[in-house]
């Protein structure tokens, strides 16, 4: 059999020869191929087992520092990815050899494209179509985002290069400041994308990851949260006194006895505002969503959100009461009472930041008030409502040192502490009197939760991703 073949190619090669000066003269169709692909596998060398030597300088001398040359440019990186696009076009055979997939995998279809197109076709163009896409986001981040993850069934796959292509096309039409800055910040992005979050969570979706939902022109503030004047606050000047004056009269029954600690400014405690079962409701809530280390409002990010910082000065750790929580009736109801006391809307309302504070840990110093907060469509916070979830051994009091004479307001389960952030007769100007801390715990544990109440609609604007 060997010698069989062997013959059979001689006779081949003698037949070229003597008829054949190039494949394209070829007479014979059998010749004709067989020409035509060795004159192929001459042009394209086979892959070797491993991956082969690159060439550039950059490659043999690692020190060597970019240059200009080296720079990825828009136009050097549209022209790449059509390049492999067409390439996979092309792509219309089967896999020829058993280690198409292991050369692919390696790089070869780029490096060795002749051959690999030809004789591993397939494999190439599952590579070279979950890999094109994501390159470009890169290179035209400047390596500033992450890159995406492509897996899970087929359906979802199909979805997700959707996304990647609208991706590129959406990335490639901006210019370079935007490029800079619209960063996928989750290496999920796509697949978050592809399942439709761009809708469902658009706040946070259309800046954490911009080049997924092609929403990297909603990075400038401007254009993402254009300031409504119509939107009506929901106090005019003098009317929280109004509210403070009648909490006593309207509501000592009901979630009395009340105190008030200070009518200038205005700090109110209402004894049993919470039952034991809502409290412990609130905990349990706090528990499941898992606490984190809580944050301080740091420096203004570029898409006009505020940065979140780790601080040595707020120890805590808190939980938002979103999805299953914010959902509970308990706590629909909690929010219901919140709003009819201090004559607000829901939408007034943040979602409730549930705290819990170990022994030695505390929150010195600070005010409520965020001043950007002030020229957006939120408004700014007017009024922090503070509630006690448990019994704390010892410590954990709510101070506020600056006012004259101080105060200190402890912890007791099922007690609310209110108190304003901004000044009666303009609720868009801090009250700098306001600011309180929260003592450190010395025995037990403290779990309380935080409602901040804005002048404006802070939910419609957080929708929209406006009010960070």
């Amino acid at each position: 059999m060997f010698f069989g073949s062997v013959l059979l190619l001689l006779l081949l090669k003698v037949a070229c020869d003597d008829v054949c000066a190039t494949p394209e003269t070829c007479p014979d169709p059998i010749v004709r191929e067989y020409l035509m692909q060795q004159q192929q596998k001459m042009a394209s060398p086979k892959p070797t087992t491993t991956s082969p030597e690159k060439s550039n300088d950059s490659q043999q001398n690692p020190k060597l520092k970019r240059t200009p040359d080296h720079v990825m440019t828009r136009e050097k990186v549209k022209s790449k990815v059509g390049t492999i696009r067409r390439m996979v076009g092309e792509c219309d055979g089967p896999d020829e050899e058993d280690r198409c997939g292991t050369w692919a995998s390696m790089g070869e279809c780029e490096h060795n494209s002749g051959y690999m197109m030809q004789f591993c076709c397939q494999s190439c163009k599952k590579v070279l179509l979950r890999s094109s896409e994501t390159r470009v986001l890169t290179e035209l981040e400047r390596n500033g985002g992450l890159e995406q993850e492509v897996s899970g069934s087929a359906e979802e796959q199909e979805k997700m290069a959707a996304v990647l292509a609208e991706m590129w096309e959406h990335m490639e039409s901006l210019d370079f400041e935007l490029v800079d800055n619209c960063k996928n910040t989750n290496k999920l992005c796509v697949f978050w994308a592809a399942i439709g979050e761009c809708e469902a969570n658009r706040s946070w979706m259309i800046t954490g990851c911009a080049p997924a939902c092609r929403s990297c022109d909603k990075l400038l503030y401007e254009n993402r949260c254009p300031f409504d004047e119509s939107i009506e606050p929901i106090y005019k000047p003098g009317e929280m006194n109004d509210m403070f004056s009648s909490l006593v009269r309207d509501y000592d029954d009901a979630y009395g006895p009340i105190s008030v600690l200070s009518d200038d400014p205005w700090v109110v405690t209402f004894d049993n505002f919470l039952t034991d079962e809502e409290c412990d409701r609130l905990i349990e809530h706090g528990e499941r969503l898992n606490f984190e280390r809580s944050t301080d409002v740091g420096k203004k990010n570029f898409d006009g959100t505020m940065e979140k910082v780790v601080s040595q000065g707020r120890t805590s750790s808190n939980a938002w009461c979103k999805g299953n929580c914010n959902n509970d009736t308990v706590v629909e109801e909690i929010m219901r009472r919140i709003n009819t006391v201090t004559r607000t809307e829901l939408n007034n309302t943040e979602q409730l930041q549930i705290l819990k504070y170990e022994p030695g840990e505390f929150y010195k110093v600070h005010h409520d008030y965020i001043p950007n907060h002030k020229d957006r469509n939120c408004g700014p916070r007017v009024l922090t409502f503070f509630l006690y979830l448990n019994d704390v051994e010892e410590g954990g009091a709510t101070g506020f040192p600056t006012l004259k004479p101080p105060l200190r307001v402890f912890p007791k389960k099922g007690k609310a502490l209110l108190w304003p952030s901004t000044l009666n007769g303009d609720p868009f100007l801090k009250d700098s009197r306001t600011m309180h801390e929260a003592e450190p715990v010395v025995r037990g544990k403290k779990f309380a939760a935080n409602s901040w109440i804005h002048l404006k609609d802070f939910r419609a604007a957080h929708e929209k991703g406006c009010a960070g």
